[in-house]
């Protein structure tokens, strides 16, 4: 990839790939996703992206496709963030709701009003003890809290608490798992085939190869973006040329679609329920099966028992929770298994320790309370931290948006961060597109009025400020797109 461009506050805005198709990422004043690129569509090979909406609380609730609009998204939520509706398609072609308790375990799962899935838990440890649904399942734990049978696999442990074996109860096969001093998994051996796994320094896994050391697959990452995984042109014979694809992810950074980027087809699609209990379309160009096993960031799915390797635990996307208990304990959260807090939309925990919405919380809690805090931000995603982004210099210019003849806002833009599409800075190109939508291609004219230079974005926001008071000392007015923002 090249020309890769950032937000100012870091967060990746774009890149052009090798096939020189242009991959965007765009994000509102606030540092969410609104726009995605997702690649190309498997049926039309038409560009593809997401649009994204969000409620006052920060939440998201919609996720629009621009191409297929059985993939649109709708999510409702209940007054702790939790994620009490989903549903999928232009006329609720599927809609799941979820129930909790005070702790946040999951106490009933419906899927299309009819399939309905009820869960008990230990009200003491937070355990999940038993479901009942298409089938009953009751599971039992160690003195530690890790599950260790769910009647179908029986799990082991070592003395760190990670799982090291799991063993099918009807077969008798046995997984065997190790893991390396830093408590990343770096083998895993199933019917007698060991896959080998390695880590850049960031716990992003970068290659997979066989006992033998031959190549099964290498991923190439932007941050915290999977954007490539490279393979074996033949897989039967490992040492010949690798093939490249293009990974797509959402705006969590899971990724849901990966091209061949000679002709954009499509090799394999993840269009999963919110927690994750789908399987992907491993064919979906009729181009052969394609294995990817990388699931929400920091999971890998292992294909021979269901569940997502997630680092530090272990998930299970069937229940939405962690079949260990939190090695970390209540610094994680008040409920120990459950996954992000039950907000698989919005959160993430890429090592299975504490989601990073939980560790934005502590840090600014602790900050409030005049505490000196262990806890710090260094590690969390850009898309979620932006302490230092009134301090950052860049070559910003104020723009204004026109609507019908009027003006409608006024605002700031990274002049060195241009959409090629339209020429126009990427903050501003992202607001044309959204409003054409509305008012029609072509009807909202924009431009760039006055280079700022570099200067910090702090600066950069008070040029914008100024802007907006002349024009209401003109007209006593504020444009209508800055009436929420400014306030004379």
């Amino acid at each position: 990839i090249s020309q890769i461009t950032y937000e100012p506050d870091g967060q990746v805005n774009g890149w052009n790939w090798g096939n020189n198709q242009q991959s965007e990422r765009f994000h509102d004043l606030a540092g969410r996703p609104v726009i995605v690129s997702l690649g190309f569509d498997a049926q039309s090979q038409l560009p593809n992206s997401r649009t994204y909406g969000y409620d006052a609380a920060g939440r998201q609730t919609s996720a629009i496709d621009d191409i297929d609009p059985q993939l649109n998204q709708q999510h409702q939520y209940d007054q702790l963030d939790r994620l009490t509706s989903s549903q999928r398609g232009e006329s609720a072609q599927s809609r799941t709701d979820y129930s909790y308790d005070l702790s946040g375990n999951r106490t009933e799962k419906i899927t299309d009003s009819a399939t309905l899935h009820s869960y008990s838990t230990d009200a003491n440890s937070n355990r999940l003890q038993s479901q009942s649904g298409a089938q009953t399942v009751s599971y039992s734990y160690d003195p530690a809290g890790n599950l260790i049978s769910d009647g179908t696999y029986s799990h082991s442990y070592n003395a760190a608490g990670r799982r090291i074996a799991t063993t099918h109860t009807a077969t008798g096969q046995t997984t065997q798992y190790g893991y390396d001093p830093l408590g990343q998994r770096i083998s895993k051996t199933h019917l007698g085939n060991t896959s080998q796994y390695f880590y850049d320094e960031q716990g992003h896994l970068t290659g997979e190869y066989d006992a033998t050391g031959q190549l099964v697959q290498e991923i190439i990452w932007l941050g915290d973006l999977p954007v490539a995984v490279l393979k074996p042109a033949t897989p039967a014979n490992p040492t010949a040329t690798t093939d490249l694809y293009y990974i797509h992810a959402d705006h969590l950074g899971t990724p849901r679609k990966i091209t061949r980027p000679g002709d954009n087809r499509v090799v394999w699609i993840w269009e999963s329920e919110a927690f994750g209990n789908s399987l992907p379309d491993q064919n979906p160009s009729g181009l052969g099966n394609f294995v990817f096993n990388l699931r929400f960031p920091g999971q890998y799915y292992d294909q021979e028992i269901g569940l997502f390797y997630n680092v530090f635990r272990d998930y299970d996307p069937q229940t939405g929770r962690y079949i260990e208990s939190d090695p970390i304990g209540l610094a994680g959260g008040i409920n120990t298994y459950i996954y992000v807090g039950g907000n698989p939309v919005n959160d993430i925990d890429p090592e299975g320790l504490i989601s990073w919405q939980a560790i934005i919380e502590l840090f600014f809690h602790s900050k409030d309370a005049g505490a000196d805090s262990d806890i710090t931000p260094l590690n969390c995603p850009e898309k979620y931290f932006h302490l230092n982004s009134n301090d950052a210099i860049s070559n910003f210019g104020i723009y204004e948006i026109y609507i019908n003849g009027k003006l409608y806002k006024i605002g700031k833009a990274d002049l060195d961060r241009i959409t090629q599409s339209s020429g126009l800075p990427t903050r501003l190109h992202q607001q044309v597109r959204e409003l054409e939508k509305t008012y029609g291609k072509g009807n909202v004219p924009a431009q760039v009025v006055e280079n700022l230079g570099e200067i910090t974005t702090r600066a950069a926001k008070a040029a914008e400020n100024a802007r907006i008071s002349d024009i209401f000392g003109q007209t006593g007015s504020i444009p209508l797109g800055n009436e929420r923002s400014y306030k004379p």
